[in-house]
């Protein structure tokens, strides 16, 4: 990069089910006022903002233009970027290049959902092919349930095993006050809970949450000179491969290469050999039971009587 970045001041909204009380501008424009005060500017000293949503979600077109008076973009460079799930990510790295390129100094970047307005299901069961593209139609959950089944079938992973998962983004979500859902729930909460489409279940998937995020992004001096504690961007990478939909039913295609090659090149960035040793990916929330610890030696990661500790 030519520049280094870093984030220097970031605010959320508290998230829910329902946020009658504001409408999309209103809403955006909270997470706004957080990202400026937290990093003590005012709207005036921002070069560009960019918006990522999925308008059809929110069931309205070019929601950028309808945001201006709420995101501080009036008069102002911008850019939308809609990438589907991925545009929480997209749009860092977009705020990343912005600022490393050198075209701007301090870049606001606004996320947000508002789904109650709109109709996520109805949108995705539009776009999907009637006959390849079935599982798409039932929205988020039986695109899931596809790949989840399989994964199941080709790798002998239990519902246990996705319980695991669920139990820890949970407990994660209990350490943000603005989090929509705050569960502390344990395995078997997830396992008893209502099926939804085979093998996902109600605890298993993230609620329809409303909401905004926003962060700035500036260069190295400015970061400097304007924060005592800024978040340094080290690398970042993305790699995309389009693929046929149908395939996704076979988890062991080894096509859907794309994490694995974005990883490999980010490592490389970095300089790191054995990433092993940096990240310890396997820890879970304590306390373990014997059958997610044997889980763990079946794969080589852990030995009994080792709890959590990696095997490197």
């Amino acid at each position: 990069m030519k520049r280094n970045v870093a984030i220097i001041g970031g605010g959320q909204t508290y998230h829910a089910a329902r946020r009658h009380d504001v409408n999309q501008v209103e809403l955006v424009n909270e997470a706004v006022r957080a990202a400026l005060d937290d990093a003590q500017m005012t709207i005036s000293e921002i070069d560009a903002v960019l918006v990522g949503n999925m308008e059809f979600f929110e069931g309205c077109h070019m929601t950028d233009c309808w945001l201006v008076d709420g995101s501080g973009a009036y008069g102002r460079q911008g850019v939308k970027i809609t990438t589907g799930g991925t545009v929480g990510a997209t749009i860092s790295c977009a705020g990343v290049h912005f600022v490393a390129s050198g075209l701007f100094d301090k870049v606001l970047c606004i996320g947000f959902e508002k789904q109650e307005e709109g109709d996520t299901g109805a949108i995705l069961s539009g776009v999907a092919h009637p006959l390849y593209g079935r599982s798409m139609a039932g929205a988020a959950v039986g695109y899931f349930a596809m790949m989840g089944s399989s994964y199941m079938a080709a790798w002998g992973a239990k519902e246990e095993h996705s319980a695991m998962v669920a139990v820890k983004a949970r407990q994660n979500a209990r350490k943000n006050k603005y989090a929509h859902l705050k569960l502390d729930i344990k395995v078997e909460d997830v396992l008893n809970s209502r099926m939804l489409a085979y093998p996902i279940r109600m605890l298993d998937m993230c609620p329809a949450s409303n909401g905004a995020c926003a962060m700035i992004m500036a260069d190295d001096k400015t970061a400097k000179d304007r924060c005592k504690k800024p978040v340094w961007f080290r690398a970042m990478d993305t790699a995309h491969n389009e693929q046929f939909e149908y395939a996704w039913r076979d988890v062991a295609d080894k096509r859907p290469r794309f994490s694995t090659v974005s990883a490999a090149r980010l490592y490389k960035k970095l300089g790191i050999t054995d990433p092993a040793k940096y990240f310890n990916v396997f820890e879970l929330y304590e306390p373990a039971t014997w059958a997610e610890l044997r889980w763990y030696e079946d794969l080589g990661l852990c030995k009994e009587g080792e709890g959590f500790r990696l095997i490197e």
